[in-house]
């Protein structure tokens, strides 16, 4: 029996590989798909490096932008690392970006989501002005 999740999933999927050829994503674009989708979510910022964390990191491209992917068969697992803006409850910010990140990659690349880590290493000033209402 098919649910209408796994309809969704086989459609997504199916539409990669046809007779004309087959479609591929690189990771680096799944992984900026995925950070563009966990900024989407309140409260959070995706890290930017810099200073001499920055320059480490510039030394690996994969982790460079806060977000990286590692793709095989049609699913991905997501790394990322976020920082949640203070004082935006940490488990409840991450589950949510989890819940987006799944679905916006799904939804945008056809690839499943099996993990998504999060490295939370900061809990900044909110960078959006809050309202007085």
């Amino acid at each position: 029996m098919t649910t209408p999740a796994t309809t969704l999933e086989q459609q997504a999927t199916s539409g990669l590989v046809t007779r004309r050829g087959e479609t591929t994503i690189s990771p680096s674009v799944v992984a900026t798909v995925a950070q563009r989708a966990a900024r989407e979510v309140d409260g959070v910022e995706v890290v930017s490096t810099g200073g001499l964390r920055g320059v480490i990191e510039s030394l690996r491209p994969d982790r460079s932008t806060g977000a990286r992917a590692d793709v095989a068969s049609r699913q991905t697992a997501v790394d990322l690392t976020l920082a949640v803006s203070w004082p935006r409850p940490v488990r409840q910010v991450t589950d949510e970006v989890r819940r987006h990140v799944k679905a916006r990659v799904q939804e945008l690349t056809g690839y499943e989501v099996t993990d998504v880590d999060i490295s939370v290493d900061a809990l900044p000033a909110p960078s959006r002005p809050r309202r007085v209402q």
